[in-house]
């Protein structure tokens, strides 16, 4: 009786220590895996206006910005057929009313084309919603030249408004 009762609190004894191993390991490898995870989903994410003023021109402050740029490499050149092209994406939500007023402004320019793109995983959750309503992981709305974003170096590119939203996005890339 001793006999069993010692095997089974050594039995137990043991189970403890590789379970308390096990978690501090899946721990490790969860920070880790977090810590990977934040690389690929882009650390140079940013939500700083004052400093994307700096690289694009800003017609009207939004009230909210999520941007990142993208360095020339070799992915990009195998899209577009050049090294030298840097890009920025910026998802930017507007008051109602300069909405109006910066679609009032670009269609000045050019008219409004039907446009979709998908949705990125750094997006607003908003925006990440709506594209899983659309049940395609798409975000639909209205393309336009951003012209009046340019700002050296990034000299092309569109502007999209977001349907039923005053989100829009800003794709620009340099020539």
């Amino acid at each position: 009786m001793f006999k069993t009762g010692l095997i089974l609190a050594l039995i137990f004894s043991i189970q403890m220590l590789l379970g308390c191993n096990t978690a501090d390991n899946s721990g490790n490898n969860n920070s880790v895996k977090n810590s990977d995870m934040s690389d690929v989903t882009g650390s140079n994410i940013k939500d700083n206006v004052e400093e994307l003023g700096t690289l694009v021109k800003l017609p009207l402050e939004p009230e909210e910005v999520t941007w990142k740029e993208f360095a020339p490499n070799s992915s990009n050149s195998e899209q577009t057929g050049s090294q030298n092209l840097k890009k920025l994406t910026a998802v930017m939500r507007f008051s109602n009313e300069n909405a109006k007023k910066i679609v009032g402004q670009v269609e000045n320019k050019q008219a409004g084309e039907s446009a979709s793109l998908g949705a990125e995983p750094w997006f607003p959750a908003e925006l990440i919603a709506q594209s899983e309503l659309n049940g395609d992981d798409t975000l639909k709305g209205t393309s336009y030249s951003a012209a009046d974003f340019y700002q050296p170096p990034f000299t092309d590119g569109k502007i999209i408004r977001i349907e039923n939203t005053d989100f829009f996005i800003l794709e620009l890339v340099s020539k």
